[in-house]
């Protein structure tokens, strides 16, 4: 009996390695096709070089026990080119996108929205352009976003509403953003950080943002917003630090927050 479960062992590992090493290998080609793409100028990426080889072992990747691609984390690595050639299909388990300070540019690609397992996604400070894609809506997951200090334009997409694992978002500092703030934010009731600062947002706040009851943050300003305050502030009793200033509102936020006891930090519209 000891050398027949041997056997069945021996005969189980062999089956599961081929999916596991199939796996690393449509992660590995899939990173070697996008560097290929890159200027590297520092030579960040030397280690990406076989696509034989497990990707679990290359600079900026990291990986589960089950050896699954669960983290691209590339900052300050001069890596210059677009997205265009990354193949997110390639990654289904991923939960870390980070690629903060490097010189990327061109468009977030559509298919950004294949990473269904992503929890952390965060793109800051490069020259990516171009809309927020439509199927961010699709990262379920998501509960950290950031998208801040790019050359993003167009609006916010009403699909940003279907990220209520969302925890904290920042798009900030992307002067092309236009539009109104979407009804659809007032969804996320899980958020507790919200900046959308220095963009170029129109149109008053929505009265929906009262639904984000776990909100402790709250920063709006240096935009175009405009109109009065909403009464719906006074929901949120866990408001610790608001900012809208530099808009063109009227109204006290005092009058609007009601006995809020954590407030300590007001950035007035006056």
């Amino acid at each position: 009996m000891t050398h027949l479960h041997g056997l069945l062992l021996l005969s189980c590992i062999a089956l599961l390695v081929p999916a596991i090493a199939g796996g690393q290998r449509e992660a590995a080609e899939a990173l070697l096709k996008w560097k290929a793409s890159l200027t590297d100028a520092d030579a960040s990426l030397t280690s990406w070089s076989n696509a034989t080889s497990s990707p679990c072992n290359w600079a900026f990747v990291s990986c589960s026990s089950t050896g699954d691609v669960t983290a691209l984390s590339i900052i300050n690595a001069r890596i210059n080119g677009t997205l265009a050639g990354l193949d997110f299909s390639a990654f289904p388990r991923l939960e870390e996108l980070v690629l903060d300070q490097n010189d990327l540019y061109g468009t977030i690609p559509e298919g950004i929205g294949n990473l269904t397992s992503l929890i952390w996604l965060g793109i800051y400070g490069q020259s990516l352009s171009g809309p927020i894609p439509r199927s961010i809506g699709q990262l379920k997951q998501l509960a950290h976003l950031q998208l801040a200090d790019l050359e993003l334009s167009g609006t916010i997409p009403v699909e940003i509403g279907n990220l209520t694992s969302l925890q904290e978002m920042q798009l900030s500092g992307n002067n092309g953003l236009t539009g109104l703030i979407p009804p659809a934010i007032g969804k996320l009731e899980k958020l507790s950080s919200l900046d959308l600062s220095s963009n170029n947002l129109k149109g008053s706040i929505p009265s929906q943002i009262g639904n984000m009851t776990e909100l402790e943050t709250m920063v709006l300003n240096r935009n175009y917003l405009e109109g009065e305050l909403p009464g719906t502030l006074s929901r949120l009793q866990k408001l610790g630090t608001i900012a809208v200033s530099d808009n063109q509102l009227g109204g006290r936020i005092a009058q609007q927050l009601g006995n809020n006891n954590n407030l300590t930090s007001i950035f007035d519209c006056k």
